[in-house]
């Protein structure tokens, strides 16, 4: 038959692992679709919170930053970024490594952040007036407010307008030209726009549910197993006692 050839304990080994496939396949699977988690699970109820799933609309970025030594400082730093003779070698300090960068890092490849990050060394070195920064990638939501005003408008964004309007402006993925802020002299990468989420959004549940699916389901097969390793020993244990 099937299992001439095969040794006994062998053929008795691929019996089960057949009648497990079938089981997972027609029984197990069919039963634990996204549909079938309880609306209470704690699973999907961290899930429809999470900020992976409900968030707004974040551009992931990677830059590099040409600035003045040490900390940002409201007071000083602008007053040296401003400077036309500073902003002049900052301009030759980032001009090679920015060409040189749109020519090697493809802005789609998913590794492009690491990519530009390795660039770093054919930089000039730092001294002190400029220090060149490489800010690995980040998720950053342009329209944050570190400050809200009485009537609920935001009176202090998070981030510095003059860099979120030029992050925002232009294609995705790609790099944006040099520019200035009260920071330095940047070179951005947006990688990618995530749309915004919203719990309120048409087919949100069930794209939540999809994501937790796979997790959902291994646990639940690994409290079956567990189960019925249980349940097998209580016999065992059962038959050893019978006269």
């Amino acid at each position: 038959g099937d299992d001439a050839g095969l040794a006994p304990e062998r053929a008795t080994h691929l019996r089960r692992s057949a009648l497990a496939r079938l089981y997972l396949q027609e029984v197990f699977e069919p039963n634990h679709r996204a549909s079938d988690i309880p609306a209470g699970d704690p699973l999907l109820a961290r899930a429809l919170v999470d900020p992976r799933h409900v968030h707004p609309t974040i551009h992931e970025v990677c830059q590099v930053v040409v600035g003045p030594p040490g900390k940002f400082d409201p007071e000083t730093t602008p007053k040296t970024t401003e400077d036309p003779r500073w902003r002049a070698q900052a301009s030759d300090r980032l001009a090679h490594l920015a060409e040189f960068a749109e020519e090697v890092v493809p802005p789609g490849d998913p590794d492009a952040c690491t990519l530009l990050a390795r660039l770093r060394p054919f930089a000039p070195k730092d001294d002190d007036q400029i220090v060149v920064r490489v800010e690995s990638a980040g998720g950053f939501d342009l329209d944050a407010c570190a400050e809200l005003a009485q009537d609920g408008s935001c009176e202090q964004p998070r981030f510095a307008p003059e860099w979120t309007s030029v992050v925002r402006d232009g294609p995705v993925p790609g790099f944006r030209p040099p520019f200035f802020s009260r920071f330095g002299l940047h070179f951005v990468l947006v990688h990618a726009v995530l749309p915004a989420k919203s719990p309120d959004a048409l087919g949100f549940t069930e794209e939540v549910r999809a994501s937790v699916t796979p997790r959902w389901r291994a646990e639940a097969y690994a409290k079956l197993i567990e189960d019925l390793r249980t349940r097998a020993a209580v016999q065992i244990l059962g038959a050893k006692r019978d006269p």
